[in-house]
């Protein structure tokens, strides 16, 4: 008998890898509350992505996948700005700062941007100030509909054959309720049957809070064995003064032997004390396997800054970890400053900290730089920090799946050290002209604390990898090209990946926000994410074959 399939996703404790999107809003060096932000993809700029409000500490966040993307922040009695960033990798993270200006002659934003953009026929021309919305995103701020329909064929170092279709749809309800939903279909040579991935999510606004609910299937090929996945999540956000953000998610996932089943609970509480700002997070999750304890985690934070400094701040993390009979506690302590210019052209974001486990103390730290100067971008980033970690199989096989819609079934955990720096540089050459350089290295170390096959998966293994990239893209001509190259090695084997991704936007109907993007990419090796957690590689690294992937997408 098949077990119920609740399940929910959101949340910290979930072992995802997407990146985090946030950014502070404010006028007058004040903080901005309730400032409606707008995500878009960044290549066509009409591609719904993500839509919430500035807390009141004029801050969000947003949790996206690598890319491009435009950042649109209006506020009524405000001029409406827009913002460009660049997503690199998974894990990773950008931050943004917007500073809105004041109606100007008390008329309403929205109104000159709306009924401006309207009436310009060209697409490729700026209106107004460079504050406003310029004509590419015209859509976008009165937008109630949106969605794409795409479709992906590869060619994988074996030969197979892939093909993947999706069909994505967003749409706005009044002013208060988002209705999000997606059906993903894939195929390959080597798979009896289609594969399917459901996704749907309601998100409604009422009063001072949001409320949503996601829902999630996946089904495998094997459907007489019941093999697949199924989540649902429950979120929501309430108050001002205080605010309350919570989010409880299940999954379960079933295999030709056996079920797991993943809990996650994120609860957080925000507020001011005598001027100061305090945070309070609480995190657990918990794993099973056909219902006996594979782990637990649980987690409590909390972060207080200086109300006359608010550069200035402290951070406290105290985490438990238990496998089975076995535990783990550790703790971190962090001094946090934040600093930025008058004319924005310099952010400094520095945490500091010690971690205690067990006896033994190491240094965490998370430094982030961000500079610019006229045309030139700069961004610098290192992260040292110690952390425990669920590796589920679509994270250890990586990209090339035999079969690419996972049940996400945990197969190992680890305690992790991790060291990277990252550095990015970006050229505005002006005419819609853009370019980027990034250079990346990491150093990971893992200790393994379960294995489900222990003899899968090494005891204590160590990975460096040193990637580095150019792109040159237009909004003029929706194009980009990325030139990305990568070496990766541990203990045992090592290898080099080259991919060039070439990316092309067509909007033939101006006025009707339907738009076309083609995205061609050659590799000569998948990336994989955890490859050196493996006993033995699932591919020959060896192989000199590439493999080539195209993809079209219609958005509307």
């Amino acid at each position: 008998m098949k077990r119920p399939w609740l399940i929910l996703i959101l949340g910290f404790a979930a072992p995802g890898f997407a990146a985090t999107l946030k950014g502070l809003v404010t006028a007058d060096e004040a903080p901005i509350s309730d400032a409606r932000v707008l995500v878009f993809h960044g290549i066509t700029g009409s591609l719904f992505v993500h839509r919430g409000k500035s807390d009141r500490n004029g801050r969000y966040f947003f949790k996206l996948d690598p890319g491009p993307y435009r950042v649109i922040v209006m506020k009524k009695g405000y001029q409406p700005i827009k913002a460009n960033a660049m997503i690199y990798h998974n894990k990773g993270m950008v931050a943004l700062e917007h500073q809105l200006q004041s109606t100007v002659n008390g008329v309403e934003p929205s109104f000159v941007v709306r009924k401006t953009l309207r009436k310009n026929k060209d697409p490729h021309k700026r209106i107004g100030q460079d504050a406003l919305i310029d004509a590419t995103l015209a859509p976008a701020p009165d937008q109630s509909f949106a969605g794409s329909v795409e479709t992906r064929s590869l060619r994988g170092l074996d030969g197979d054959v892939g093909l993947s279709s999706a069909v994505q749809v967003r749409a706005q309800v009044g002013d208060s309720v988002r209705v999000d939903s997606s059906v993903v279909n894939e195929r390959r040579d080597s798979m009896a049957s289609d594969a399917y991935q459901i996704k749907a999510s309601v998100a409604v606004e009422l009063g001072e809070g949001e409320f949503g609910i996601d829902a999630e299937t996946i089904h495998m090929p094997d459907a007489d064995l019941g093999v697949g996945s199924r989540a649902v999540g429950l979120s929501g956000e309430y108050g001002r003064d205080v605010r309350l953000t919570s989010s409880l998610s299940m999954r379960q996932s079933q295999g030709e032997v056996e079920d797991q089943q993943e809990l996650s609970l994120d609860q957080q509480i925000a507020y001011s004390l005598s001027s100061h700002p305090v945070a309070h997070k609480v995190a657990y999750t918990d794993w099973q396997r056909d219902h006996d304890l594979l782990a637990r985690y649980a987690a409590v934070s909390t972060e207080w800054r200086h109300g006359k400094l608010d550069w200035l701040g402290l951070q406290s993390d105290l985490e438990y970890f238990t496998l089975r009979d076995a535990s783990r506690t550790a703790a971190k302590v962090w001094l946090a400053a934040e600093r930025r210019s008058a004319d924005d052209r310099l952010l400094v974001n520095s945490k500091v900290g010690v971690r205690e486990e067990e006896g033994e103390a190491g240094l965490v730290q998370n430094h982030q730089i961000g500079a610019s100067w006229g045309s030139l971008n700069l961004f610098g980033e290192y992260v040292e920090d110690y952390a425990y970690q669920s590796f589920a199989s679509a994270d250890v096989f990586g990209e090339y799946l035999p079969q690419p819609l996972t049940p996400y079934a945990n197969e190992s955990f680890y305690s992790t050290k991790t060291r990277q720096a990252a550095l990015r540089l970006g050229l505005d050459h002006g005419s819609g002209w853009a370019s980027g350089f990034s250079l990346k290295h990491a150093d990971d170390q893992a200790s393994r604390l379960y294995a489900h096959d222990a003899t899968a998966y090494r005891n204590q293994t160590g990975r460096q990898s040193t990637e580095y990239g150019y792109s040159l893209s237009t909004d003029r001509y929706g194009s980009r090209i990325e030139i990305n190259h990568a070496s990766n090695e541990n203990d045992a084997v090592s290898f080099d990946q080259t991919g060039l991704t070439y990316t092309q936007a067509f909007n033939p109907f101006r006025q009707r926000s339907l738009g076309f993007l083609l995205e061609l990419q050659m590799k000569n090796t998948p990336g994989v994410p955890a490859w050196w957690l493996l006993q033995e590689l699932p591919w020959d690294q060896n192989e000199t074959g590439a493999w080539f992937e195209g993809h079209l997408s219609v958005q509307f």
